[in-house]
């Protein structure tokens, strides 16, 4: 009996430890699992959540985008809200370490259980993340923060149009690190993996300015190089806004002696043969916003001096510190004795006069081996938008970089818009509202003077080139007129405005010029881009005006469904106080504009009677009934003048504030004696003669060239 109760204790004891066992095993593994949440490394495919890749990259034009933090959470940073407006919510919560951690939580459906909270640990970049990506050990990269999300979809989706597979993007901070894993986009997490980095930071965490966090990015991107190249791997290194239009690695292995290729902010070609710029005659800053660079032990050791260049002065922008190593043998090449800099430093240095088959030269005393990519096969933001020197050429460039723009993001973005290599929701190509387009008025004589003109060697002057400078603000002018008109009439209608083309009889640039961009190919007059003349940041941010816009090429962009394209109608203003009577419209004996015919079998034209002085807001509605069902609206031809009447007063009067106050200046004529101001900004209200315009200057009949303020 004795035995039997001894073995019975023993028995007792041992579950009681196994139970107490597994309860401890049980604690551990939840701990483990709060500080080390489960890797999704091999579900980096393109297909990705379904569901929530879809609804990423679905609806951009509305705004939804909050930040669910439980109590313990509520002091780590809210995130941001994207810029381009995608409707996600994202979630955070702290792990037991502090870090704080996220999840996308798609608002519209109810969430995926699944769906994990992702540790930035976790996806710090490594070689195995890097492996299931390349391509014959190359990699395509870019990255992102929250705020410009839209870049990073766009970004991937010509990518993929592009047919090119080996690409990556890398999250600047944790939300946007749980959008690129949800949507399925290879990623890797950014924030925090550089030591010297973070102690850069730690020095400067008291700046908070836009300035310091542009350089601080840069810092990152040399980072980057070195990290990618010391794995070993070959790297296509690409800025947001640079959008991919052919998969460029075959071009690349066209020049297997360089150590890095990069592109240039030239505004001219140097050579048309399809192979690299002259380094003889490259005078430009090279543009290292798209590069290649291969993992050689020359590039290992300049992405090493370069990142440490840029940690020893805060001041000195990334760009311009791999311009240094580049100048100290590129001038080598041009008239200067081959032992001097424009540094004032003095390298001997015998192989940097020697120029590399295919145009391949010698950069950091002879340290490494650079050759320049070509503007019309690589082109920057005046390249393509401004002298559309590729399509001149009937090429296809190999990327399109949204450079040399006035309006922030949101001139990049329109941009790529006009271009049509912006990738919109399919809703942003159907309104349910419908939409308004015109074709403006450009009196022929402003065109042929600019066609006829010769553009002086020296730089504009108001005094000695005044008639030109009256000739390209009377060209604007009139299509300014004509576009307010188009503002209320598309805000009467309800109807969203397609915008027309803007014709330029000058280019714009960041000082002086003679007419043009300096070296730059093009012809005058121009379609120029519409941060040329307005500010775009204004326009995509119109406040309580609710006013709704699309770029000039919208109906030839083939997103846009042939069913809305289809679906046109025209509407016709009739009164002799709309027009400018060289518009070319028949008029009768008393000089008053008449009427097209209004029947049409196919009930698709309309027109509104304005003699009266306008037309009532409301009025204007009933007349266009009989096509309210259309589509598309065009009004032929838009009105010059007042032709609207708003019942509300202050209706009018809140269109024309937000226009007048959304115009942009042209820059530069050569400032006079004494002061540092040569640009000239747009009056949107020009026809007001006698009242003030936003900048102090009285309205007169003939077009006034006011300097500044």
């Amino acid at each position: 009996a004795a035995r039997t109760n001894k073995k019975g204790v023993r028995i007792v004891a041992i579950v009681v430890v196994g139970v107490l066992a597994v309860l401890m095993l049980v604690h551990i593994m939840v701990h483990h699992h709060e500080m080390h949440p489960k890797t999704h490394h091999n579900t980096h495919t393109r297909s990705g959540p379904v569901r929530l890749h879809h609804s990423l990259s679905r609806a951009r034009g509305g705004v939804r985008a909050t930040h669910h933090a439980p109590a313990a959470a509520r002091s780590s940073p809210k995130p941001s809200t994207p810029r381009g407006h995608i409707p996600i919510s994202v979630q955070g919560r702290r792990s037991e370490s502090g870090e704080t951690m996220y999840r996308v939580i798609e608002s519209d459906v109810v969430r995926d259980p699944e769906l994990e909270f992702l540790h930035p640990h976790s996806y710090k970049l490594n070689s195995s993340l890097v492996e299931d990506v390349a391509v014959d050990n190359v990699v395509v990269v870019s990255w992102v923060n929250f705020a410009l999300l839209d870049f990073a979809l766009n970004w991937v989706a010509n990518c993929k149009q592009a047919g090119i597979k080996n690409y990556m993007v890398g999250a600047m901070d944790g939300q946007t690190l749980a959008a690129l894993v949800q949507a399925g986009i290879p990623t890797f997490a950014m924030e925090g993996v550089d030591a010297e980095t973070t102690e850069w930071e730690k020095r400067h965490k008291d700046d908070i300015g836009r300035h310091d966090r542009f350089y601080q990015m840069g810092r990152e991107k040399i980072h980057l190089i070195g990290t990618f190249v010391d794995m070993g791997y070959d790297l296509v290194l690409s800025d947001i806004d640079a959008v991919w239009l052919r998969d460029p690695v075959p071009y690349f292995a066209k020049f297997p002696e360089a150590d890095i290729l990069c592109s240039s902010d030239a505004t001219a070609p140097t050579t048309t043969d399809g192979g690299l710029e002259s380094p003889q005659a490259a005078h430009s800053a090279l543009n290292i916003g798209v590069m290649f660079i291969r993992s050689t032990s020359n590039s290992k050791h300049l992405a090493a001096k370069w990142l440490k260049l840029l940690l020893g002065d805060d001041s000195i922008w990334d760009q311009n510190g791999f311009n240094m190593y580049v100048r100290q043998n590129l001038h080598t090449h041009h008239k200067v004795p081959e032992s001097s800099t424009v540094d004032g430093e003095v390298k001997a240095c015998k192989t940097c006069a020697e120029i590399l088959p295919n145009r391949v030269f010698y950069i950091m005393n002879g340290g490494a081996k650079l050759g320049i990519l070509p503007v019309i096969q690589f082109a920057g933001g005046h390249h393509y938008f401004v002298a559309r020197i590729p399509q001149s050429r009937d090429v296809v460039p190999y990327v399109v970089h949204a450079t040399f723009q006035f309006s922030g993001v949101e001139g990049k973005r329109h941009r790529l818009r006009e271009a049509m290599l912006w990738h919109d929701p399919p809703e942003y190509y159907d309104h349910p509202r419908g939409y308004l387009t015109y074709t403006p008025y450009v009196p022929s004589d402003l065109v042929k003077y600019f066609e006829t003109w010769n553009m002086p060697d020296e730089v504009l002057d108001k005094q000695r080139h005044l008639e030109t400078l009256q000739k390209h603000f009377a060209l604007l002018n009139i299509q300014i007129r004509q576009l307010r008109q188009a503002v209320h009439v598309a805000q009467a209608l309800g109807r969203v405005l397609i915008l027309p083309k803007l014709l330029c009889g000058l280019d714009r640039w960041w000082a002086p010029h003679s007419g043009r961009t300096p070296g730059a190919p093009m012809e005058l007059p121009f379609v120029c881009p519409y941060d040329h003349v307005f500010d775009l940041v204004k326009w995509y941010n119109s406040g309580s005006l609710d006013f709704t816009f699309r770029e000039y090429s919208f109906l030839q962009n083939p997103r846009t469904p042939k069913q809305v394209v289809r679906s046109h109608g025209s509407a016709y203003f009739c009164g002799e106080n709309v027009y400018l009577h060289e518009q070319g419209k028949p008029v009768d004996m008393n000089g008053r504009i008449v009427c097209e015919p209004l029947e049409a079998e196919d009930g698709t034209r309309a027109f509104m009677d304005v003699h009266a002085g306008g037309v009532h807001n409301k009025v204007a509605r009933s007349m266009t009934a009989r096509v309210a069902g259309l589509k598309v609206l065009e009004i032929k031809p838009m009105a010059v003048k007042e032709c609207i009447l708003w019942e509300n007063p202050s209706d009018r009067t809140e269109i024309d504030t937000w226009f007048e106050y959304s115009g942009s200046s042209w820059c530069c004529v050569q400032p006079p004696y004494n002061t540092s101001i040569g640009h000239v900004h747009y009056d949107l209200l020009p026809e007001r003669t006698g009242t003030i315009d936003r900048h102090g200057f009285r309205r007169t009949d003939i077009v006034a060239i006011n300097l500044g303020p």
